[in-house]
This record gives structure tokens, sequence and C-alpha cells, in this order.
């Protein structure tokens, strides 16, 4: 009898301590994701003066896609932070050419203008390529364990929908 009630209390420790284990692990991801979310979102705030103006007027805006940047820089991959590099290069091109195109009469006017286009370009390709990115990195994959009573709910339900046919 001893011997049962052992098995019987170690099952039990042995279930309680996963389900600790399951909350913590889902707290760590769903933590993750909301890093990733608001680092996600900050970029994009921080892109959106490029697309309202065509170019980067104010310092404040380059050092502001600046800092969204490096605070999304380690919570994703490879794959973005390449794209993340560029995107800094390509704010600091857009906004080096917003300072020499206000003086119209600028030697280097044409020229600037065609980098800040081309900046522009590039830019607006980044923006669609980190969506599709980050779409891995902010799927919350996390759903919620079924339970026993569920699980006998749903296969019940099935059941029942058989007996929706004429028995003859």
């Amino acid at each position: 009898m001893s011997a049962w009630a052992t098995t019987v209390i170690s099952g039990l420790v042995f279930l309680v301590t996963f389900m600790q284990w399951r909350t913590a692990h889902t707290k760590v991801l769903l933590d993750l994701f909301e890093k990733r979310n608001a680092a996600y979102n900050g970029v994009v705030d921080s892109m959106r003066p490029v697309f309202r103006d065509g170019t980067l007027h104010e310092m404040k805006d380059f050092w502001a896609l600046r800092r969204a940047i490096d605070d999304a820089f380690f919570l994703f991959g490879d794959d973005v932070r390449v794209l993340l590099r560029e995107l800094i290069g390509l704010g600091a091109t857009l906004s080096s050419a917003s300072g020499v195109m206000k003086n119209t009469g600028n030697a280097d006017y044409h020229e600037w203008v065609a980098k800040n286009h081309d900046a522009l370009t590039r830019f607006e390709e980044i923006s669609n390529e980190l969506a599709k990115l980050m779409e891995d990195y902010l799927g919350f994959s996390e759903r919620r364990q079924p339970t026993l009573r569920s699980y006998l709910a749903k296969r019940n339900t099935i059941r029942l929908s058989y007996a929706d046919e004429k028995q003859k």
C-alpha cells in the first residue's frame, strides 16, 4: 500500500512540476513576443517620416530611426539584421541628400536628388521585405493546451454528429 502511495504522490509532483515548467516557458515566449512586437513597431514608426516627406529632413528623425534599429537589432536573426543595417545606411543617405537638396543652386543638386530617389525606392522595398521576414518572429504560436474535459467534449460532439443521419 505504501509503495502505491509513493508512486501516486511522485506522479502528482511530476504533473505539478511539468505544469509549472509549461507556464514558465509560455511566459518567456510571451515576453519575447512583446519585446519583438515593440521593437518592430518602433522601427515602423521611425520609418514614417521617410514615407511622409520622401526624405529625412531633420536629424532627430534619423536618430529616431537609428535608435529604433538599435533596439531591434539583437531581438531578430541575421536575415533581419542585414536589412536593418541597410536601413541605417539608407537613412544616412536620405539625411545627407535632404541637406544638399535644400540649396537648389548646389552643383551636386541633381546627383543628390537621384541618390535620394534611389534610397527612397530601396527604403520602400526593405519596408516590404522586413514585414515579410518579421512574420516568423512575431508569430506567437502558443495555444491553450487542451484538457481531458475539452478533448472528451470535442469527441462527443463528433460522435453526436454521426447520429444526425437517419438510422434504419
